[in-house]
């Protein structure tokens, strides 16, 4: 969950209740109280040591639960790059998952100006849609119009120009007349 997390995230992500060992581990002083209700490790050791105790299927199941428990908690709009880290960290059965909110964090990071970043996620986002056997279409416009911004942005005409080629030869294949134009 990263250095520190909130409570809520806490209890949304979680199958039993978690009051028991979480006192357990503030006793122990492996992790720390808040003023502001949040929950932080001690330490990165700390962190990354019971990261490391852990198998790749806990690891997994674990990263799937608080990319859930995100979403449940309406934390799309706010972080998508939080979220599709933890479903990226989830598995092959979460790419779908991966790929939409790889796609909202570029959009995210291009209504705030930063268009690298945001390249790097739309580029990201296509790679995984072209894995997908059923990737919805819809994605795959958005990312390549989302691409074409980020290098309008950057003033890039080579980029600007192959993406909207990519673009411009996807809408007529989908038979989207308004992006064909």
């Amino acid at each position: 969950v990263g250095r520190d997390f909130s409570l809520e995230l806490l209890e949304a992500a979680t199958t039993d209740d978690p009051a028991p060992g979480l006192e357990t581990l503030l006793q122990r002083k492996f992790l720390v109280e808040r003023p502001d209700e949040r929950i932080e490790f001690s330490h990165q050791v700390v962190r990354q040591v019971a990261y490391d105790g852990m198998t790749i299927l806990q690891r997994r199941r674990l990263h799937q639960r608080v990319a859930d428990a995100l979403v449940a908690l309406g934390r799309s709009q706010d972080n998508p790059a939080e979220i599709a880290f933890h479903f990226g960290q989830a598995g092959a059965g979460s790419r779908s998952q991966f790929a939409l909110y790889t796609l909202m964090a570029g959009e995210k990071l291009s209504r705030t100006y930063a268009f690298r970043e945001a390249l790097a996620a739309f580029d990201q986002a296509l790679a995984l849609l072209a894995t997908l056997p059923a990737a919805p279409a819809e994605q795959f416009g958005r990312a390549l119009l989302g691409r074409g911004l980020a290098y309008e942005g950057l003033f890039d005409p080579e980029g600007v120009t192959e993406t909207y080629r990519r673009l411009h030869a996807w809408a007529q294949a989908q038979g989207d007349e308004q992006l064909m134009l």
